[in-house]
């Protein structure tokens, strides 16, 4: 029984991760005990002895985690709850936003380029939000901030979208897609 300790962990630790049920058994990520025990054995470790078999079950159902998640910090709200400043969001980077028009005249009067970082133009105010809660739910650590505020950056619906968050107010203050101008 012992021996199959590692086994036993790839077999039923898919109760305890989510990536299994979405991509079946055979998803990567599933794979509990084969992929470790292999790693191992490659590295000069005994992976035949209980002193072995043991601690790699209990971390391999217990500690694993879904394939694809990073660390969050734990000082900033969920995804769910953050509150987003959709109204400057919108003004300065949406086509029809008086920030982005006054930012387009700008440009055009002083001969530059450079344009706000703006979203799809066939996107809602609700669609925006959206895009900015899922970019903001699997965005990584946080980057250089100001004393208060955060810079974030996530992925969602093909935007890389660039976020500071004002860790005083639990605010979204702005968020853009970067490279869309």
């Amino acid at each position: 029984m012992i021996s199959n300790v590692p086994h036993f962990a790839e077999y039923f630790g898919v109760l305890f991760d989510g990536d299994c049920w979405n991509g079946g058994a055979g998803a990567p990520g599933c794979d509990y005990g084969t992929q470790f025990d292999n790693w191992a054995a490659k590295n000069g470790y005994d992976v035949s002895g209980d002193a072995y078999q043991v601690p790699t079950f209990l971390a391999a159902v217990f500690a694993h985690r879904p394939s694809g998640t990073r660390p969050k910090n734990y000082n900033l709200p969920g995804w769910k709850k953050v509150k987003i400043g959709t109204p400057h969001i919108i003004a300065n980077h949406a086509a029809g936003g008086v920030g982005y028009r006054q930012n387009v005249r700008d440009v055009e009067r002083k001969g530059g380029t450079r344009f706000k970082d703006k979203y799809h133009d066939d996107m809602s105010p609700a669609q925006i939000e959206s895009t900015i809660r899922q970019a903001y739910r699997y965005a990584g650590p946080a980057l250089k901030g100001q004393r208060e505020r955060v810079r974030m950056r996530g992925v969602s619906n093909g935007l890389t979208i660039e976020m500071w968050f004002n860790r005083d107010l639990d605010l979204i203050e702005t968020a853009y897609p970067v490279g869309r101008g």
